[in-house]
């Protein structure tokens, strides 16, 4: 009677290539739109492309809480993003883990060496990694494939460093070494 698909509906129907059948419901089965056709079973995960961003600079920092806010405010200054920021909470401290890229790295380390000068701020680890990226759809409603990522990648002896999941990506920090593998 409103005239209005439900969204989820519509959604789902775009992203699964699933036939839709719009019409009001008292008319006969002739009047209406067909839209679409079934190509893949409702709600699975599907990978569309596998991206890669070398030479990204991982950070482990340490410090008291009341910094995370000023080195976020220093990494949106600089690049605009955030990218597989994490906070870990320690027992007097915290550890804030994230990825930058190299082009932003000095600039990063400009901003906050008067934190690191006094103490403040701690960076325990620098790695250059590679990340890669899975893009597609259900990643976060079917959380198996990244165990089969974690597994695959294991199986080739590939470490990961940090992981991160959202419904259309999923992305790994890994040692440049194993892009090439990785990828494959």
């Amino acid at each position: 009677g409103a005239k209005v698909m439900e969204t989820r509906s519509v959604e789902i129907a775009k992203k699964f290539g699933i036939s839709l059948w719009i019409s009001q419901s008292l008319r006969k089965k002739e009047e209406g739109t067909r839209v679409g056709f079934m190509e893949e079973k409702l709600e699975s995960a599907c990978i569309k492309n596998v991206t890669s961003l070398d030479e990204v600079i991982y950070f482990e920092i340490c410090c008291e809480y009341k910094f995370v806010k000023i080195i976020v405010d220093i990494l949106a200054k600089i690049s605009q993003k955030l990218d597989m920021f994490e906070i870990k909470p320690k027992e007097n401290d915290v550890n804030i883990c994230f990825i930058e890229e190299k082009k932003n790295v000095s600039a990063f380390l400009d901003e906050i060496k008067n934190l690191v000068l006094s103490k403040d701020v701690e960076i325990v680890s620098k790695k250059t990694l590679t990340k890669i990226t899975l893009v597609g759809s259900g990643f976060r409603t079917h959380s198996g494939i990244l165990s089969d990522v974690i597994r695959v990648l294991k199986e080739n002896q590939i470490k990961v460093f940090m992981a991160m999941l959202s419904e259309i990506s999923i992305g790994v920090l890994i040692l440049p070494e194993y892009k090439n593998l990785a990828i494959n």
